[in-house]
């Protein structure tokens, strides 16, 4: 699997499916499936709003998915 990649270095292309890592309002770590839009704002597989959720504190990482086996 490819590296993490701080969402501070660069972020994913727009739209593009990637490995979330981030942290929830009380400190436990979480790994989740997501993508970014343009203005930079990230959307959970489930539809949620990172910055307005209020269970989810912030996305530190993303690292892209790994290609499908042939």
């Amino acid at each position: 699997m490819s590296e993490w990649i701080s969402v501070s270095d660069r972020l994913p292309e727009p739209l593009e499916p990637v490995w979330l890592y981030g942290q929830h309002e009380n400190g436990r770590l979480f790994v989740c499936k997501g993508y970014f839009f343009r203005d930079g704002r990230c959307v959970t597989e489930h539809g949620l709003d990172v910055e307005l959720h209020p269970v989810l504190n912030h996305i530190t990482h993303w690292a892209p998915m790994p290609e499908a086996a042939p």
